[in-house]
């Protein structure tokens, strides 16, 4: 089983539902969320590459990622943002939670 299944399967055992994954939430652009909660309007990003120089790591990556993130919060969606070895930790489960419950 994947990282990405046992991340589904966990939501879904916790009461938070499946996220809907590569989700388009903005209704111009071709933005993608790593996961959504659309019913929630609750999206969350995995920030791979931070400390390698990845895409999110180098500065056009990061001025990319701010644009799509306040596009995001115009539209009125709230962005959790995690790191890749966060994914399957209790804090992650436990921010979504509170910001449906919220």
């Amino acid at each position: 089983m994947s990282v990405v299944e046992i991340f589904i399967q966990t939501c879904d055992q916790y009461g938070i539902g499946k996220p809907v994954t590569e989700f388009k939430w903005h209704p111009k652009r071709k933005f993608r969320a790593d996961y959504a909660w659309p019913n929630h309007r609750i999206l969350l990003e995995v920030q791979g590459g931070v400390w390698s120089k990845g895409k999110h790591g180098r500065g056009s990556g990061i001025v990319k990622d701010m644009e799509k993130l306040n596009e995001a919060s115009a539209l009125g969606w709230l962005t959790i943002q995690i790191l890749p070895k966060d994914l399957l930790k209790v804090k992650t489960i436990d921010y979504i939670h509170d910001a449906i419950s919220n």
